[in-house]
């Protein structure tokens, strides 16, 4: 599967950058920081039709690239155990949130599961201090299910 990615031809038709998009965000959960690496593709210059942009024959494509390394690179996520200490990191940039939901086994921090969204228009007007307990905010709720009835850090 890792070939698969690292052989996905250049974005030279719509279909292909359909197909990459949707390769993307099947496995978003298991890319760190996926909001902000797919970040460009959803902005596009004004007048240009989104997918115009990201079409071009003779680019390396730095968004794209980055965005498949990360794909071929991603994390491999531990097992949940539940005598271990778990916590959620959560982070906010300019334009996204993201974070981890990770436990404490054998003396480090194993990633389980991560989260990421990109910023609304409005939440982007946002404090620093606004979009990080925003980002926590939104973290907590992603991954609501797996914390009700236990005791977490929150960073």
């Amino acid at each position: 599967k890792v070939e698969a990615v690292t052989q996905f031809p250049r974005l030279l038709t719509v279909k292909a950058l359909q197909e990459f998009l949707g390769m993307v965000n099947f496995y978003h959960r298991f890319i760190p920081r996926a909001a902000q690496l797919m970040q460009p593709f959803c902005e596009s210059p004004a007048g240009v039709p989104r997918h115009v942009s990201f079409l071009e024959p003779h680019s390396s494509c730095s968004p794209f690239a980055d965005t498949k390394a990360a794909l071929a690179q991603a994390t491999m996520l531990a097992h949940t155990s539940a005598t271990a200490s778990i916590a959620i990191n959560s982070d906010a940039s300019d334009y996204a949130v993201g974070a981890v939901y990770k436990q404490w086994v054998g003396g480090a921090w194993l990633p389980l599961a991560f989260f990421s969204r990109q910023l609304r228009a409005n939440e982007r007007k946002y404090s620093t201090f606004d979009r990080e307990l925003l980002g926590l905010y939104l973290a907590i709720r992603h991954f609501g299910f797996l914390l009700e009835g236990r005791h977490f850090n929150a960073f």
